[in-house]
């Protein structure tokens, strides 16, 4: 989990290029994904790591994952959501606790297991994911149909495939190491050694390992959106 944060920074590297060389309708979209992968990414970063703190659990190597691969057998799905941007998950500290004061305050009740309360983060990131590209295409007049993920986070198969459940299109993931290459490319525009970013994006392309997700789950995704929406307004 603690990969998770080359995410946001990666998030930032894009950003930052396109406000350096792209008209202003992109620099708009690329703030407002830069702000997307820095509240939410850093969000999940802090909770996991607060939420294994809180019960003795310690990260060694890819033990994460087998936490994480506890949820694929929980019983019910979307039975809690939480808003990762709620103004109560920015301090860090107690975080189950806030957790399940959230899921109370909303009427939800409250997620009595670890396992169910990661399924709660997941389901929850996932689904303001498709939140914050739906503001997206409504503020850009565009519609997307494949979204790209890039840095370490997108070694959590789980959180990607949601994610693709989620926004109902292809996802693809990678490559990891996005914010070091990215400005390999750059350094290599600029030496001259290859033409522009295109040509960057090709080099990466066919050196890097990308995995795509297709949507699987999209219809219980769908059908719990509307009420996910709601709690965020309550």
């Amino acid at each position: 989990l603690r990969s998770l944060g080359n995410f946001s920074a990666a998030f930032g590297a894009f950003a930052v290029y396109k406000l350096a060389f792209r008209p202003k309708a992109f620099a708009r979209r690329a703030v407002f994904a830069l702000v997307f992968a820095l509240v939410d990414i850093a969000f999940i970063v802090k909770l996991f790591k607060d939420f294994l703190h809180r019960f003795n659990m310690v990260i060694v190597r890819c033990a994460d994952i087998s936490v994480v691969a506890d949820v694929h057998i929980l019983p019910k799905a979307f039975e809690f959501f939480i808003d990762p941007d709620d103004a109560s998950f920015a301090a860090p500290g107690n975080m189950p606790e806030k957790i399940c004061a959230f899921c109370e305050k909303t009427g939800q009740g409250k997620p009595e297991s670890d396992g169910a309360m990661i399924r709660c983060i997941y389901e929850s990131l996932a689904m303001k994911y498709r939140f914050a590209i739906e503001q997206i295409e409504e503020n850009t007049g565009k519609k997307f149909d494949v979204l790209h993920l890039l840095g370490g986070g997108t070694k959590d198969g789980f959180l990607c495939q949601m994610t693709a459940d989620s926004l109902n299109m292809d996802v693809i993931a990678g490559p990891t190491e996005a914010t070091a290459l990215g400005n390999i490319v750059l350094q290599l525009i600029a030496l001259g050694d290859i033409k522009n970013v295109d040509e960057g994006r090709e080099i990466i392309k066919s050196s890097e390992k990308l995995t795509t997700y297709k949507s699987e789950n999209a219809g219980a995704f769908a059908s719990n959106y509307n009420r996910f929406v709601k709690i965020l307004n309550k």
